[in-house]
């Protein structure tokens, strides 16, 4: 899995580094897709064979998991 420093986030003229981090995560997602598709789909495949899965997490990994779960 590749580890993004902040020296290789692309810095704009705006003065706040989360605005160029919220700018960048459509094309980071599709990177992420394009190097981890084949894992995302073994992970999707063990999660659907389970009867239950439970999803956990504490500030933003909550509304993650809470997203996640209205797709499940």
């Amino acid at each position: 899995m590749e580890t993004v420093t902040q020296s290789a986030v692309r810095r704009s003229a705006h003065p706040y580094h989360i605005y160029d981090a919220i700018q960048q995560q459509p094309d980071r997602i599709a990177q992420l897709l394009e190097n981890t598709g084949a894992e995302i789909e073994r992970a999707a495949e063990a999660a659907a064979s389970r009867r239950r899965l439970v999803l956990a997490g504490i500030g933003s990994s909550y509304h993650a998991a809470l997203i996640g779960a209205h797709f499940l």
